[in-house]
């Protein structure tokens, strides 16, 4: 399923609150009986006759039961709630209509109005559906003021045919939609937008049915036009929410994200959901972060709230700490110190039963914050519970490397590998630790290690022993035979890259030449036999690097290349030249 496809859990919720119907349609209609419709007066306005209003809705009723569907709340019973609530008709209003309609179990409302228009009355309507903010405008008609009253019914209930054809289509359109029908759910929920425009239902579910096929746009264009009418609408909230973080408008998502908990701060399911969007879709653990500390706020021993919190601070602190090298920004030390004590706190709750990543992360928020040795203790008492888990063990062995323990961290590396051996870098791990440790002879095995394993690339391996090489050895003509030697080492690795390997050739090439150059200042018939043999060699490797030395990445070496070559070779006929003489 592609990523437009995928409802997960925020579109799951959408669907669940769209899956009721507002106006119960059609099949229900034959399950659940005649739908009941409150008609109250029609309200005058100017001076209008209010006798007008009452025949009006008089003859309106009669109209509405002759449907199969639908049938008019008997007179008796609205004038019981009436003096039940002490109202009087003559005051009920649209708002007030829809109040005392949902305590009469009635599902529609008529709120009708009328007013003078030179010698006729201009009569409107509107059908609301009881406890949503689903509505269907009437057309207006223009009646004589006096025997008008037949003609306003008649026009009314025209349109209410019209609204009990959308009605249907809005409950095929759900329908379809609830089976997966993409296509006919789109077909049904445009026609009932058709003949109601202004209809929430249908325009909710036909932005879902474009977020399920991808069409991202014209989901959102959906969603919005949900909210320009209800703006309390959850679902549309956070559906328009998800969509524009998809689209890449990430300040209106989180707008829309903000809203939605306005609405309902209390719900932490929801709110961590929308911190996993924004942490993964929308890559900003740090709002992330602040979003789950409110909830916190609000029930600080929600021990869901803590472990997610504890998650996505320490992923904030992880991303504000790349490339930031041994100091942490102040965000970065912040976001990890957030993490370790809401980790904490989990552990004090749960115990045993925490969960190993999170431990894991524990140890590596200590060794973040430049506390090794705090996740060293950390560590050892976990593994006292947890000593199976190989992420607790790698990240102990962190601790252990960076207190100054090389041979401990080794240690529980080796551990991390019996128990997992498909952890990555575990073998790589240990190479470089010790190799940076000086240990070259010993971690030089664990690279060969990595490669074996497929942790890491022959090419990756022999660029680690080669920066040692040059940066302890060659650089500098410090010691140019274990240079030559670590060299040497690297190019027992299985390198297949043709750049690579010329590398190599080339800086084992320079090495010998350099370590030649330096004993050929003695200009003496030894010293001329012991070193021919090595500017011959230095120059054939320099040679066999001669596709390093045209990348792009080697244009200092490119420069001076053709000099290189003619030096060994101006060095050679020297050698050459004093090993004749001498003869």
């Amino acid at each position: 399923m592609n990523r437009g496809a995928r409802i997960g859990a925020l579109a799951a919720l959408a669907a669940a609150l769209v899956a009721t119907p507002a106006i119960p349609t059609g099949i229900e209609a034959q399950e659940q009986g005649r739908f009941r419709v409150l008609v109250p007066d029609f309200m005058p306005e100017a001076g209008a006759d209010r006798r007008f209003g009452e025949r009006v809705a008089e003859r309106v009723a009669r109209l509405i039961d002759e449907y199969d569907t639908h049938q008019p709340v008997p007179k008796r019973e609205y004038e019981q709630a009436l003096r039940a609530n002490d109202l009087r008709k003559e005051n009920i209003d649209c708002i007030s209509a829809r109040q005392l309609a949902s305590l009469m179990n009635a599902n529609l409302v008529v709120c009708g109005s009328y007013g003078p228009s030179g010698d006729q009355l201009n009569v409107q309507a509107t059908v609301w559906s009881v406890g949503s903010q689903e509505s269907f405008e009437v057309s207006p008609a223009m009646v004589p003021a006096r025997n008008g009253e037949d003609p306003a019914a008649q026009s009314f209930n025209a349109d209410f045919g019209r609204f009990v054809q959308q009605e249907r289509m809005a409950f095929l359109c759900r329908t379809y939609y609830e089976s997966q029908a993409w296509e006919n759910a789109m077909n049904n929920c445009s026609q009932a937008l058709e003949l109601s425009p202004n209809a929430v239902g249908p325009r909710m579910i036909r932005g879902l049915v474009h977020r399920q096929e991808d069409r991202l746009d014209q989901a959102l264009a959906d969603f919005e036009a949900v909210l320009e009418r209800d703006e309390f609408n959850q679902s549309a909230l956070e559906n328009a929410a998800y969509v524009a973080g998809q689209m890449g408008e990430n300040e209106k998502s989180l707008a829309y994200y903000r809203e939605f908990l306005e609405l309902d701060p209390d719900n932490h399911q929801v709110r961590m959901r929308i911190a996993f969007e924004m942490a993964t879709d929308l890559s900003d653990p740090s709002g992330s972060a602040a979003l789950l500390k409110e909830g916190l706020a609000r029930a600080p021993d929600n021990v869901d709230l803590l472990e997610r919190f504890g998650a996505t601070s320490f992923q904030a602190g992880s991303v504000a700490a790349v490339g930031a090298g041994e100091e942490l920004s102040a965000g970065a030390r912040a976001a990890f110190a957030e993490a370790l004590e809401a980790f904490e706190q989990v552990f004090e709750i749960k115990g045993e039963e925490t969960d190993a990543s999170m431990l894991a992360n524990s140890i590596r928020a200590y060794v973040s914050l430049g506390q090794p040795a705090e996740g060293v203790a950390f560590g050892e008492r976990v593994i006292r519970t947890k000593g199976e888990d190989a992420g607790i063990r790698q990240a102990l062995a962190s601790a252990y490397q960076r207190s100054g323990n090389l041979s401990a961290a080794v240690a529980q590396i080796d551990e991390a590998k019996r128990i997992n051996p498909d952890l990555p870098n575990l073998a790589a791990m240990q190479g470089q630790w010790l190799i940076q440790d000086g240990r070259f002879d010993e971690g030089f095995p664990y690279l060969q290690e990595a490669v074996e394993r497929g942790e890491q690339t022959a090419e990756a391996m022999a660029q680690i022993v080669w920066g040692h090489a040059y940066n302890t050895s060659i650089r500098g003509d410090v010691n140019l035979p274990r240079g030559i030697e670590i060299i040497e080492k690297a190019k027992t690795l299985p390198v297949q890259d043709p750049v690579m390997r010329s590398q190599l050739d080339f800086w084992h090439g320079f090495a010998i030449f350099r370590q030649a150059a330096n004993a050929a200042n003695e200009q003496s018939l030894p010293v001329a036999q012991r070193t021919l043999p090595m500017f011959q060699r230095s120059l054939e490797l320099f040679r066999a690097g001669q596709a390093y030395a045209q990348a792009p990445a080697g244009a200092p070496i490119r420069n001076n290349y053709q000099q290189y070559l003619t030096n060994a070779q101006e060095f050679i006929e020297i050698q050459e030249l004093i090993i004749r003489r001498g003869r």
